[in-house]
């Protein structure tokens, strides 16, 4: 028997070196990706310990490719991401605050997380004692990946809403914060930058930073004749308890953020308040002070989510 012959029909065809007699295992070519691994441990039966890290090993790179997918998106939908101008005032008879309703921010955030792949739910808890509510917001992404964070508010039982409104009221207060925390969303007061009344967020055009909203007919409050009009003195020098206990849950948010010590985020921010306002505590902050730092602070959370090296 020639030697071509025996390495056609002899040891060689089963895998052996024809010269030595050893197992000769040929080299591993062709898809080296986790799917391509297992279909070629199926094949050549490795043992179930090898198979199960096998399987292991494609769900670890499943996960981290769905994160590194979800960063890329989350920093492109932000880029995007415009300032959106406050659009429903407030009217008391002591004094008048502007917000944005949850419904007239997704309004204008929908269309991006639409655009970057990106989904989101609520769930609710109610907590008794003391009575809160907390708002969990779940965010998906079409890679596979999603993330959790919540916000937690007080339901005030002094108010003049009865038990339904109150509950009602944490709710839609809670969602909004937590839509807009979880998001990067920022609100602010219009400025001479802004868009000329009547312009939609439809018209923004490439490049803008900034959306107006119409405030609708049904929330405009009536307009008081000049003789009803409150002195603006009237308006509270200093926060509530109720607002100094939102400042602290975000100055914890924002400590969870930049992976700080609690006190130290907390005497951060004194700082900032200090040089800012020239105060020395939260409850010496006026409401609308207290809405700038707010501001701040999720501007802080914002860009440490863009900039991991980040400092406070």
């Amino acid at each position: 028997m020639s030697e071509n012959e025996l390495q056609v029909h002899g040891p060689s065809a089963l895998g052996h070196d024809p010269y030595t007699g050893q197992v000769s295992t040929p080299p591993i070519t062709g898809d080296l990706s986790p799917e391509g691994l297992i279909a070629l441990a199926i094949q050549r039966g490795v043992p179930v310990e090898s198979f199960e890290k096998l399987l292991a090993m494609r769900t670890q790179l499943r996960q981290e490719e769905a994160k590194r997918q979800y960063d890329e998106a989350f920093a492109r939908f932000q880029a995007e991401l415009p300032i959106i101008i406050k659009s429903s005032t407030v009217q008391t008879e002591k004094y008048s605050y502007k917000y944005t309703p949850i419904d007239k921010i997704i309004e204008v955030v929908q269309p991006l997380l639409t655009k970057h792949g990106f989904s989101f739910s609520f769930d609710s808890l109610d907590e008794l004692d003391p009575p809160a509510k907390v708002c969990i917001q779940t965010k998906r992404h079409v890679g596979g990946h999603s993330e959790r964070n919540t916000f937690r508010i007080e339901i005030d039982p002094t108010g003049r809403q009865n038990k339904s409104q109150q509950n009602a009221s944490a709710h839609t207060y809670a969602k909004r914060y937590a839509f807009c925390d979880g998001w990067g969303v920022m609100t602010g007061e219009e400025d001479d930058d802004s868009r000329k009344a009547g312009e939609r967020h439809s018209q923004l055009r490439d490049g803008d930073k900034k959306v107006r909203l119409e405030p609708d007919k049904a929330e405009r409050p009536k307009s008081a004749t000049p003789s009803a009009r409150k002195p603006a003195s009237s308006a509270p020098a200093t926060i509530t308890k109720a607002q100094e206990q939102l400042l602290e849950d975000r100055i914890r948010q924002l400590a969870e953020t930049f992976k700080m010590d609690a006190v130290k985020t907390h005497e951060r921010v004194i700082d900032h308040i200090g040089k800012a306002y020239g105060v020395e505590t939260l409850m010496h902050l006026s409401p609308a002070q207290s809405t700038e730092v707010l501001s701040w602070m999720l501007g802080q959370r914002r860009a440490r989510t863009l900039n991991p090296e980040m400092t406070l």
